[in-house]
C-alpha cells in the first residue's frame, strides 16, 4: 500500500510518536501511538475512534487507502477521527512487522507496546456521549506465530479496557465477526463500502479469541 493524499475535507493531521524509531533507509518513524484527523464539518461536534490492526504508511503529510476509506465513511458525521492500533509498528503488510522487530531489542518491543496500550486506555478514559468507538482490527496475515501471538496478546489488553464500553463494528456480508473472533478491518468490507452495523459489542468480559 503507498502514501496518498487526505481528502479534500481534511482540515489537519497531527501524529503521534511517542517513542520515535527512525530508520536510515526510508528516514521515517517506525511506531505511531496515535493519529488525530480534524474534518471540515460544522454541522457534527462527534468523534469517531477507530482502533485497527497496525499502521500502514498515513502521517501528518499524507493518508493511505485505509485510513481514506474510513475517512469518507467519517465525513458528514463526526468532526474528529481518532486512528489507535492494536501494534503500534508501521507495515503496510502485517507478514513484515517481524522483519522489522529483528533490530530492536525485546525490551524495547514491550517498551512499545505498553506505551501503545496505555495512550489507548488514556484516551478511552475521556470518553463521553459525543465519541463513537469503532472496533475494526482484523487478523495478521502472517503465518509468523510471533506476530499473531504479539496480536493476540495486545487485542486481549484491548479488550480490558473496552469493559462496559458500547462498541460500534463494519458488517461484512458474513456478518460482523471474523472465523478469528475478530471484527472486520475496514479493507475488507464488501466492494470497500463502509456500512456500521446494526449491532453494538458490548465488553462486559474479555472476549477470549477463537
Amino acid at each position: 500500500m503507498s502514501k496518498i493524499k487526505y481528502p479534500s475535507f481534511v482540515m489537519r493531521v497531527i501524529s503521534y510518536h511517542v517513542f520515535p524509531v527512525v530508520f536510515e533507509e526510508n528516514n521515517c518513524s517506525f511506531v505511531r501511538n496515535k493519529l488525530d484527523i480534524y474534518l471540515d464539518n460544522k454541522n457534527s461536534t462527534k468523534t469517531m475512534i477507530i482502533i485497527m490492526m497496525n499502521p500502514s504508511d498515513a502521517d501528518d503529510k499524507l493518508s493511505d487507502l485505509t485510513t481514506n476509506r474510513v475517512l469518507n465513511y467519517a465525513c458528514g458525521k463526526y468532526k474528529k477521527v481518532i486512528v489507535f492500533n492494536v501494534l503500534p509498528f508501521y507495515s503496510s503488510q502485517s507478514k513484515k512487522i517481524s522483519k522489522k522487530l529483528q533490530n530492536i531489542c525485546p525490551g524495547t518491543i514491550e517498551k512499545f507496546l505498553d506505551t501503545n496500550i496505555a495512550c489507548i486506555e488514556e484516551n478511552i478514559k475521556l470518553v463521553d456521549e459525543t465519541t463513537d468507538i469503532f472496533l475494526a482490527t482484523g487478523y495478521p496475515s502472517s503465518d509468523i506465530k510471533e506476530i499473531q501471538d504479539m496480536f493476540e496478546n495486545q487485542l486481549q489488553e484491548l479488550y480490558k479496557i473496552l469493559i462496559n464500553k458500547d462498541i460500534q463494528v463494519f458488517e461484512n456480508t458474513k456478518g460482523y465477526i471474523s472465523q478469528k473472533g475478530t471484527t472486520y478491518h475496514p479493507l475488507y468490507v464488501k466492494n470497500g463500502l463502509l456500512k456500521e452495523s446494526e449491532k453494538k459489542l458490548r465488553f462486559n468480559n474479555v472476549i477470549k479469541l477463537s
